[in-house]
């Protein structure tokens, strides 16, 4: 069964395993028939009972039941028929309730169960339609006492696994899982649509987004531009114009990226086209937005990737797009042809900041751009353009050129292709962000998986512009990265000024050595008391730490937290800034942290994701726009043998399980922290091994060249202490003269013999 799109609902099923027990039929527009089974032995019996002509759903289970019967066969099953203009009918037998979600926050289990049910002995019951804002058809119990309290908010399948995903219980739940979740509100509480027809030319899909982005802030002024609806956006778009206007098969495509061909045949063939793709965008009370895009192709075979969610193999460049799309959007739906797809994104608002007015072009053409690409026609069509519109630009034909020319000329932006010889760009980028952490990275790339984004967030990369390159794409991002550089020179020039005149006089008291003294021993002591390390507390493991700042207050800090006898709270933090507001995030961090888990010991409602959820609301509050906090939270659970973990930006979380001598690398959900953070935070349970050691660390230890993930992960199997990796990361900047100091946190925590 495939996800399935109506005008005013929509069904998505779930299959935890190879084999599915559901089986769908569209009757119209408006109606849909559900059966899900036990066995999948009762898929031919299903099929053998109906009958497309002459339907009903009383028919329908009548015969189902007297084929069942014929065969021996006693079937559990539920049995759901759909109408969202008038009613919906429903039967179980054997199973799970069907879990309903309502108005204002209700929930209703809808159960009708018989054990002795037969084809001529059986009853329906009925519920309206129009109460049901979603509705979910399963095959477990704990799904149901999990998920029912908030069923009515969940907008989607992939909402559901999320939430799940977050939960204790998680194994037992997903284990050989089965459901169909129904939306019954969409196009019910439209706010705002907008229809275009755009002509089928890169030039045009690209004034395209400024035009929206013009037509959006008319709508609304507080709407949070959302980067994962733009990359999704700009891969769907691209991929009706390839596939639908340009009809370019998927191997088609493959083999021309392969043989390096594909941008040249694109730029070529885009003139030549003369069809529009029609867009629709439009807004829900309940912060979603929905974008539908039209193409007037063939359309193309869509159903083994829409059956995808995340692996697909490094050597083919099919598909990549599409499950990367699938991985970011809230829900994803092609028509049956597959030449129209709508996804699904939420969307969250916030008062929007004053801002000053800003000619973006004039100051663009105050700085300077390096561009690096290996491909001489496209290099040659860019540079032209790129050289009108800014100061000074800097041409390389690979990354290891790239990088000899950022170190030579220190330009504001760099933008760079993936694949390109000696160094890649993200390697590159990597290089580029040692020297100058500030430099803004524009990563141009002809396709995209999850490891890519990983690598690209990992090493810093501001911005993706999936090729081919449109000229009016490139120019927003220049002048949107042009006006971030404009704020940040202004608010430090500012804060520069506000710190001379507020600490005047303070600076002339620390001149005074006895005054700098007390200060030093003061911000020591406030440190020792805001820590909280309860390791001497702890029974099942020992916890091995080191922990040195460069100044008396630094970046780094760190907390481990005993819940109770099962339960423990680790955390580590990383706050990216200048001077002392960058060493007063971490402070207030660990203050409200520990503050947020005695209160709610002390009324007894712990929890691991309400802990997270009222952190990220709480530092957003307090960060500069420069500023940012990387943060890892894990709770470990020795009665469950669970890792419960939420990484914000962290390097990944090294897991050994002893008995196996076998090292996992659990990497971060999250971005990290910064002012106007709109995401929500990704949650995720690992299972513990009886015998196991963690390891966590700042990127001081990961930045440096001695230490390779292979290296780290071969000296933490060797058992070494926290501190001989510390002495031979500073072993190596001795030897190799390098002068700069970092804070610096590692914690090691093994379960005991």
């Amino acid at each position: 069964m495939i996800s399935h799109l109506e005008d005013n609902f929509f069904v998505e099923p779930y299959v935890s395993e190879e084999i599915e027990y559901q089986f769908f039929k569209k009757i119209d527009d408006n109606t849909f028939l559900l059966l899900m089974v036990e066995d999948k032995d009762f898929f031919g019996i299903a099929e053998d009972a109906y009958d497309d002509k002459d339907f009903s759903f009383k028919s329908f289970i009548e015969n189902f039941l007297r084929k069942c019967e014929e065969q021996s066969k006693k079937a559990k099953f539920s049995a759901l028929h759909f109408n969202d203009t008038t009613e919906l009918t429903y039967l179980t037998v054997g199973m799970p309730p069907i879990l309903v979600g309502g108005l204002n926050g209700s929930y209703k289990n809808l159960r009708v169960s018989d054990s002795n049910i037969s084809s001529n002995q059986f009853n329906f019951a009925t519920y309206p339609s129009n109460n049901v804002v979603n509705l979910l058809v399963h095959n477990n119990d704990l799904l149901e006492e999990t998920v029912r309290d908030v069923m009515s908010g969940f907008f989607s399948k992939k909402e559901i696994i999320d939430y799940v995903n977050q939960q204790d219980c998680k194994d037992e739940i997903l284990e050989k899982l089965n459901f169909v979740f129904l939306n019954n509100s969409i196009n019910k509480y439209v706010k705002y649509t907008i229809h275009e027809n755009i002509e089928s030319s890169l030039e045009s899909i690209g004034n395209f987004e400024e035009t929206l982005s013009e037509k959006l802030e008319a709508f609304s002024d507080n709407i949070i531009y959302n980067t994962n609806a733009s990359l999704v956006f700009s891969e769907l778009i691209l991929n009706a114009f390839e596939h639908g206007v340009l009809e370019i098969s998927p191997e088609e495509k493959q083999k021309m990226i392969l043989e390096d061909t594909f941008d040249e045949f694109i730029l070529k063939a885009e003139k030549e086209a003369d069809e529009e793709i029609d867009v629709s965008i439009s807004f829900y009370d309940d912060k979603i937005l929905k974008v539908t895009i039209d193409d007037k192709g063939k359309g193309f075979n869509y159903h083994s990737y829409m059956t995808k969610l995340t692996n697909v193999s490094d050597k083919s460049f099919r598909g990549r797009g599409l499950i990367m799309s699938l991985n970011i959007c809230t829900a994803l739906f092609y028509s049956d042809r597959g030449n129209r797809v709508s996804f699904f994104i939420r969307y969250k608002e916030e008062e929007a900041p004053e801002e000053f007015q800003i000619d973006e072009e004039a100051y663009l053409r105050s700085l300077s751009v390096l561009y690096v690409e290996d491909d001489e026609f496209i290099r040659n069509s860019l540079t032209h353009m790129l050289k009108r519109d800014v100061k000074h630009l800097y041409i390389a034909e690979n990354g290891e050129e790239g990088l000899e020319e950022f170190k030579k000329h220190r330009p504001s932006i760099v933008i760079t292709d993936v694949e390109m010889p000696r160094l890649d760009g993200i390697d590159m980028t990597g290089e580029i962000k040692k020297v100058a952490p500030d430099t803004h990275v524009v990563i141009t790339t002809g396709y995209s998986s999850e490891d890519f984004l990983i690598r690209a967030i990992d090493v810093g990369v501001d911005k993706f512009l999936v090729k081919p390159i449109s000229i009016t794409s490139l120019r927003k991002v220049l002048k949107n990265i042009a006006r971030t550089i404009f704020y940040h020179e202004l608010a430090t020039k500012q804060a520069t000024i506000n710190f001379h005149n507020v600490n005047k006089e303070l600076e002339e008291l620390k001149a005074q050595n006895s005054y700098m003294e007390a200060m030093q021993r003061s911000a020591q002591e406030k440190q020792k008391l805001v820590i909280r390390n309860d390791k001497e507390k702890l029974e099942n493991f020992d916890i091995d730490i080191y922990y040195k700042t460069i100044e008396t207050l630094g970046g780094d800090i760190y907390g481990v937290y005993k819940v109770d006898e099962n339960k423990t709270i680790t955390y580590i933090i990383d706050s990216m800034g200048k001077g002392v507001s960058a060493s007063i995030i971490p402070l207030l961090s660990v203050a409200y942290i520990n503050r947020t888990l005695d209160k709610s010991l002390a009324k007894g409602n712990y929890s691991f994701t309400k802990l997270v959820e009222f952190f990220t609301d709480y530092i957003k509050d307090y960060l500069l726009e420069e500023e940012c906090v990387n943060i890892s939270f894990v709770e470990i659970d020795t009665h469950r043998r669970t890792l419960t973990k939420s990484s914000f930006g962290m390097f990944p979380i090294l897991l050994l399980d002893k008995a196996l001598d076998e090292v996992e690398q659990i990497r971060t959900e999250n971005p990290p922290f910064v002012k106007r953070n709109g995401k929500e935070a990704n949650i995720t349970v690992n299972k513990l091994p009886e015998r196991f050691s963690l390891f966590m660390f700042t990127d001081a230890l990961a930045n440096c060249e001695e230490f390779t993930f292979e290296g780290l992960i071969n000296m933490f199997k060797s058992g070494s202490k926290s501190h001989q990796f510390a002495d031979r990361l500073f072993e190596h900047k001795e030897s190799n003269h390098v002068s700069d100091k970092e804070d610096l946190t590692i914690i090691k925590i093994t379960s005991k013999e």
